[in-house]
């Protein structure tokens, strides 16, 4: 994986996180039209309602046991980036990636914060991703 792929990744598994989150808020909004089983009637119950709401919990469940490691993942690769950057010699490239890559701004929101043109911005993010990749993990 080349230094630039490295920092991307971290955008990939923060998307992977938000999508997962996403996903069980439909599941729990979807478990939500269920109705549970009545105990105030002295009726046996003979649909499979309480069946779909004791699987839709264990779904959830699941579902957010894998939100845990997607999370712990991306939290660990982005501190194994961050801590990367900052064994970068320049500090501008060092600010730049930590922008771009750990905050998540555009090259156009970087330049602003580092009061550069967008042209200038761009030619001194591919020389940070250069000497990003130059050091060693």
């Amino acid at each position: 994986m080349t230094g630039l792929e490295e920092l991307q990744y971290i955008d990939y598994l923060k998307r992977r996180v938000e999508e997962q989150g996403y996903y069980i808020r439909e599941l729990e909004s979807a478990l939500s039209g269920v109705s549970g089983i009545r105990y105030d009637a002295d009726k046996v119950q003979t649909s499979v309602k309480g069946d779909r709401l004791i699987d839709g919990f264990a779904k959830i469940e699941k579902e957010q046991q894998k939100l845990k490691k997607l999370t712990e993942r991306w939290m660990r690769w982005k501190i194994r980036c961050m801590d990367r950057i900052h064994r970068m010699k320049v500090t501008d490239h060092q600010k730049l990636l930590y922008l771009v890559y750990i905050e998540g701004k555009g090259l156009k929101e970087a330049s602003v914060d580092m009061c550069w043109s967008y042209g200038y911005t761009r030619n001194q993010h591919v020389l940070a991703v250069k000497e990003y990749s130059q050091i060693k993990m």
